[in-house]
């Protein structure tokens, strides 16, 4: 390969794993279950860059508002699967993201 498109195809590559792990961390993705290659394709080009843009200009103007949808989120489904969890479930507590220390 030319040594003047190794750059372009490295970053290709570099951004496609960056999606796979935003899908893998999303509820779209591979952590929410099994997901074919051509669905993850799919959310590559589609979905992952609405979301991704969505959710970084909710993280810039809505910081605090996302943080709890986030927690509120991984509480529901911590309590989802409660039977699969061998060991007894830890009390969370509810805490405020902005005040202070």
């Amino acid at each position: 390969m030319p040594p003047c498109l190794l750059l372009p195809v490295l970053a290709c590559f570099a951004l496609w794993n960056l999606g796979l792990i935003y899908q893998w961390g999303s509820v779209s993705g591979a952590g929410a279950g099994a997901i074919s290659f051509r669905e993850a394709a799919h959310n590559q080009f589609f979905v992952v860059p609405a979301q991704i843009s969505s959710q970084l200009r909710s993280y810039l103007v809505r910081r605090s508002d996302m943080m709890r949808h986030i927690e509120q989120r991984d509480l529901e489904g911590l309590k989802s699967i409660p039977e699969r969890c061998p060991l007894p479930m830890p009390q969370l507590r509810s805490h405020s993201l902005t005040s202070g220390p």
